[in-house]
């Protein structure tokens, strides 16, 4: 009971602060990215540094880099295997190399 009791309210903490934290943001810019559209993509890091943002994307089974300083698509690292699909048996098995 008290698992889900807890479970019950994480959720509803979550559910709020994700409602007060969307609140909050706004739509800047929309870089456009070359190549196949954008059906599905994985995870992404920010160099605070030097403001260059890193993104896992599996439509073109590439790391794309934009400068988030100057919202704009820099270059791609391009060669990764992205999403197959390899038959098990009677099934279809999918399978993503991610980065």
């Amino acid at each position: 009971m008290f698992i889900n009791v807890f479970a019950a309210t994480a959720l509803a903490v979550a559910t709020l602060a994700g409602a007060a934290v969307a609140a909050d943001l706004k739509k800047i810019a929309e870089i456009p990215i070359p190549g196949e559209p954008l059906v599905s993509f994985d995870i992404s890091f920010v160099d605070q540094k030097t403001q260059r943002y890193y993104f896992a994307d599996r439509s073109n089974k590439s790391i794309d880099i934009f400068d988030a300083t100057a919202n704009k698509f820099i270059g791609r690292v391009a060669g990764f295997v992205g999403r197959r699909l390899e038959q098990a048996g009677d099934a279809e098995v999918e399978h993503f190399d991610e980065v």
